[in-house]
């Protein structure tokens, strides 16, 4: 009896961590032509099932941003800037945070 609740108590614990398991996804916007830092270029993360919104940030004057509690799974991630085309990428987040390479946007 002892043993049955023990397993129980294990299942519902790992259940429930990887539950709450969020991951952050790191990268910065550059213009492709001058190499220069985008600032405020707008990250959207969406759901690759349904197109649902997940997460969003914008670029800092560094043009980096920080998509933060971001659960496990299959994403669109969409940049655009004003002036800019927008760039969209499929990716993937398992358990860990990601860091992805340098996103170059072209001018419009």
């Amino acid at each position: 009896m002892i043993r049955k609740i023990t397993l129980f108590f294990l299942v519902t614990l790992s259940v429930c961590a990887s539950a709450v398991a969020q991951y952050s996804i790191k990268s910065s916007v550059w213009d492709d032509k001058n190499g220069m830092a985008v600032e405020l270029a707008n990250v959207q993360l969406l759901s690759a099932k349904d197109s649902a919104y997940a997460a969003g940030a914008k670029t800092d004057s560094r043009g980096e941003f920080v998509l933060s509690k971001v659960k496990p799974g299959n994403y669109i991630i969409i940049v655009s800037s004003v002036g800019y085309i927008k760039q969209t990428s499929n990716i993937t987040l398992t358990n860990k945070d990601l860091v992805l390479k340098r996103i170059s946007l072209v001018e419009n």
